[in-house]
C-alpha cells in the first residue's frame, strides 16, 4: 500500500487530489469503514505530514522569499488542511518531490503497523479535522504518521534544497499552479484586463467547487495583492 505515495505525491501537486482521495480512496474507505469500522484509506492522500516536512525545510534551508513565507503557509497547511498551498514551492524547486514521496510512505507504513485509521474522510485534510476523524484506538498510530512523515519528509528536503535547491519568484510559482490548476479543471487562466476589471467591483466572492478550502487560499492572495 506504501507504494501508492510513488503516484499520490506527484498527482497531488498536478491538482489531481481530489479526484484521487474523493474518488478512489473514499469510497474504498467507507467499504472498509462498514467492515472494519475503520479505514487507513482516509490518510494516503490526506496526511499533511509530507507537506508539512516539506515547508519547515524551506524556513531553515530555503532562499529568498521562499524562505520568507515558508512559514506562513505552513500553517496554513498544517491546521488549515489546505494542501495547495506547498505546491507552488515544489515547482520551484521539483526534485523535493522525492521527499514528499518518501514522506509519504512512512506515513502510510506507521499506519499499517501500528492498524489506525479514520472513521471517515478528514475534509479539509488538517491536523484538526484528522484527530477529529481519528478512530478511538487509532490516535498513537495517526499522530506518529503525521509527524513521521513530516520527519522524514524535512530531512531529505532539507538535503535536496542544500544541495539542488535554487531562488526563484514565489509569486511566478503559484501564477504557474493557478494555471495549472484552472488547466486541471478545462479552464482557461483569466486574463489580465479582467482581472483588474473585477478588482474594481465592490465585492468578490470565491468559491471552491471541491469544497476542500482552495477558495480561501485564492481569496487571501487577491487581497493580498
Amino acid at each position: 500500500l506504501w507504494l501508492t505515495s510513488v503516484i499520490v505525491e506527484p498527482a497531488k501537486v498536478l491538482f489531481l487530489n481530489n479526484a484521487i482521495n474523493h474518488g478512489v480512496f473514499t469510497p474504498m474507505g467507507m467499504n472498509q469503514v462498514a467492515e472494519t469500522g475503520k479505514s487507513i484509506f482516509f490518510l494516503i492522500e490526506a496526511n499533511p505530514g509530507p507537506g508539512l516536512g516539506l515547508l519547515l525545510a524551506y524556513c531553515l534551508f530555503g532562499k529568498g522569499s521562499a524562505k520568507e513565507s515558508a512559514p506562513g503557509a505552513l500553517i496554513i497547511e498544517f491546521l488549515g488542511g489546505i494542501h495547495e498551498i506547498y505546491f507552488p514551492y515544489v515547482l520551484m524547486n521539483p526534485v523535493t518531490i522525492v521527499g514528499l514521496i518518501l514522506g509519504g510512505m512512512t506515513g502510510v507504513i506507521t499506519n499499517s503497523l501500528f492498524h489506525s485509521g479514520l472513521v471517515s474522510a478528514a475534509t479539509p485534510g488538517s491536523f484538526l479535522a484528522i484527530l477529529g476523524m481519528t478512530a478511538r484506538d487509532s490516535y498513537v498510530g495517526v499522530i506518529l504518521s503525521i509527524f513521521l512523515a513530516a520527519g522524514v519528509s524535512f530531512g531529505d528536503n532539507a538535503v535536496l534544497l542544500k544541495a539542488f535547491g535554487k531562488e526563484t519568484d514565489v509569486k511566478a510559482a503559484q501564477k504557474e499552479v493557478a494555471a495549472s490548476k484552472a488547466s486541471s479543471k478545462g479552464g482557461m487562466p483569466v486574463p489580465a484586463p479582467v482581472l483588474s476589471a473585477a478588482v474594481s467591483l465592490p465585492k468578490l466572492a470565491f468559491a471552491c467547487g471541491a469544497g476542500m478550502g482552495s477558495s480561501a487560499m485564492g481569496a487571501a492572495a487577491l487581497s493580498k495583492n
